[in-house]
């Protein structure tokens, strides 16, 4: 999966069981760790060596990201259909907060 795919893939599918903040939380780190990598391959054009060893943390980000997360769609919907419930709603608003503060 390319680093596209890690974006995707964390908008709609990460979880954990540490309720909704949480959930958001680890959701947010992963995007924002996945945006970091994209600026870093950006920035990296033409090395070919330094391109493949952030492709190699592309792909051991890509694990983390899975491995946290398996249904935050069916627990929260995705950000173009959320579900209107508390926990969603807490899920998405801790979402954008934490998506602020990426840096």
């Amino acid at each position: 999966m390319t680093i596209l795919g890690v974006f995707l893939f964390a908008s709609f599918v990460l979880t954990s069981c540490g309720g909704p903040e949480a959930d958001a939380k680890k959701a947010a780190d992963c995007m924002c760790d996945a945006a970091k990598l994209v600026e870093k391959m950006a920035d990296a054009k033409g090395d070919a060596d330094k391109l493949k060893d952030l492709e190699e943390e592309s792909k051991k980000l890509e694990k983390k990201c899975e491995k946290d997360g398996e249904g935050l769609e069916e627990k929260y919907g995705n950000m173009m259909s959320p579900k209107d419930d508390e926990d969603s709603k807490k899920f998405w608003e801790t979402m954008e907060a934490e998506m602020e503060k990426c840096e």
